[in-house]
């Protein structure tokens, strides 16, 4: 039996706003959105980055903008305000690339990042044992 991690590594979570379930290619903005997540801070690997495009129930003008929050980036000394600037920036890199390809009335991208202070919030983190 395993028990959550309480300690635990950063996973930062991207979540997605106004995508179609119509719209091809999320297995590659997935994959490029990790990339682009680890590349800027250095200090994860893709696969810690978790990707989501939640259902909207509202269907009306999906595409037209896309917001990107991306949670529970861990509060620390080196991720300062450029950092995370950049890191909003290659976001909105990624979703513009997307867009222009899949998402033609696109016009509007926003990357809204929201720090985690691990300090004083609350995480847990369970992981399935991997097998040899």
């Amino acid at each position: 039996m395993t028990t959550p991690n309480i300690g635990g590594n950063n996973m930062p979570v991207l979540i997605v706003y106004g995508m179609s379930a119509e719209t091809s290619g999320y297995g590659k903005l997935i994959n490029n959105l990790q990339s682009a997540t680890a590349n800027v801070l250095g200090d994860i690997h893709p696969d810690d980055v978790s990707v989501f495009f939640p259902d909207d129930i509202v269907e009306v003008n999906l595409g037209d903008e896309l917001i990107c929050i991306i949670d529970g980036l861990f509060r620390k000394p080196e991720r300062t305000t450029i950092l995370r600037r950049r890191l909003a920036s290659a976001i909105v890199s990624v979703l513009r690339r997307f867009a222009s390809e899949h998402i033609p009335q696109c016009g509007k991208i926003e990357a809204i990042i929201s720090r985690f202070n691990q300090d004083t919030d609350g995480f847990a983190v369970w992981e399935r044992e991997k097998k040899s």
